[in-house]
């Protein structure tokens, strides 16, 4: 996603990205997006975690100022400035997945509520919410397509709130990582036709797990 910093200059911005602790360091983070000219990422731990799965607190090239909802990294060196938006994905009673960037949601893994309680909370604590990989079903192995009956939801869910929440356009979810498996369907077309139908908000994201430095 491509949006603006406050003097003009263009913004990448990543909004999902999952990040494992043990095989590398903030600096490496920090580093990479520098390279590949991202200039902010939404990190987001798990549903299961408790706090963002990452030490986010220390980094030798870095001058880090961290706020409850995002840090702020600044290149020591050339001034380069990044920013990091904390954040959850969450997974609901109902079965969908909200990414909650800036979140403030209690959630708990043994009491999930329906999927519109989350909302709420989250309008309620000024958060970013994108509903997360709409059409590909998050409780079955391998997320194939949702059912006509979940997709009768999407389309409530996006009349209700079309001008309040996002939907994600999957990185995940393109054609060549689905074609192999039978009667899997091109999610990301069928989120753009329900956009273009209902004039909703959609954010891609990559939905990078990051599981070691090359990745």
């Amino acid at each position: 996603m491509v949006g603006k910093y406050h003097n003009g200059n263009q913004l990448r911005v990543d909004f999902q990205v999952h990040l494992h602790r043990s095989n590398y360091g903030l600096d490496d983070v920090l580093a990479h997006m520098e390279q590949i000219e991202l200039g902010a990422a939404g990190i987001l731990s798990y549903p299961f975690e408790n706090e963002i799965n990452f030490p986010l607190s220390k980094a030798e090239r870095y001058e880090l100022v961290r706020g409850d909802r995002v840090i702020k990294a600044t290149n020591k060196e050339n001034g380069r400035r990044l920013y990091l938006f904390l954040g959850k994905e969450l997974e609901s009673s109902d079965g969908w997945h909200l990414l909650a960037i800036g979140t403030k949601i209690k959630y708990d893994t043994t009491a999930k509520r329906p999927l519109e309680a989350y909302i709420e909370e989250g309008f309620s604590n000024n958060e970013l919410l994108i509903l997360d990989h709409p059409y590909a079903d998050p409780t079955i192995f391998l997320f194939p397509c949702i059912t006509r009956e979940k997709e009768k939801r999407l389309h409530n869910l996006a009349v209700k709130y079309r001008n309040e929440i996002a939907f994600e356009w999957n990185g995940y979810c393109l054609p060549l990582l689905r074609d192999w498996i039978p009667s899997y369907r091109h999610v990301n077309a069928k989120l753009e036709k329900l956009a273009r139908g209902h004039n909703l908000k959609v954010i891609p994201t990559s939905d990078t797990h990051a599981r070691n430095k090359r990745l």
